[in-house]
Parts: C-alpha cells; structure tokens; sequence
C-alpha cells in the first residue's frame, strides 16, 4: 500500500514536484482540479504502483522533457 508520493518528475503536467505540507494517502482520497492538471497523469501513478508495472508511468513522460520518468513514494504498512 502507497503512504506518500515525496516527488514526480518527468510524467505528464508534473514536471518537477516534490511533497509539500501533508502528503499522506489516507483510506479516502479526494482530487479536484480543473482539466489538463494531472488527475489521470496521478491515476496512471497509482495504477503503476498498486500493479508494479512502470508501463502506465513510462507512457506519459513529459513530452518536451529531457529527463527520464521518476516517481519516488513512501510505503506504507
């Protein structure tokens, strides 16, 4: 079970961001956002780590990115 993303770098909208504040992924979670701001760029995040396949990640490198796809997260008990 994932506990916290700590960074994204490189996969869709998600440039280069890192934690801030708390981050913690509780039993609920909510995102709300305007469209073009990442929600299914963050579903493919999740899916990669509950299935441990990197496909769903790899295919949404940022496109005009130089660097390599890079998802960093805590896991939790």
């Amino acid at each position: 079970m994932l506990k916290k993303i700590i960074a994204i770098r490189s996969v869709g909208t998600f440039r280069n961001h890192a934690k801030v504040g708390d981050t913690e992924l509780r039993k609920l979670n909510l995102v709300h956002a305007e469209n073009g701001r990442g929600k299914t760029t963050l579903c493919a995040i999740l899916r990669s780590c509950q299935s441990g396949d990197p496909t769903p990640i790899l295919e949404r490198k940022t496109l005009d990115g130089q660097d390599a796809p890079h998802v960093q997260g805590r896991p939790g008990s």
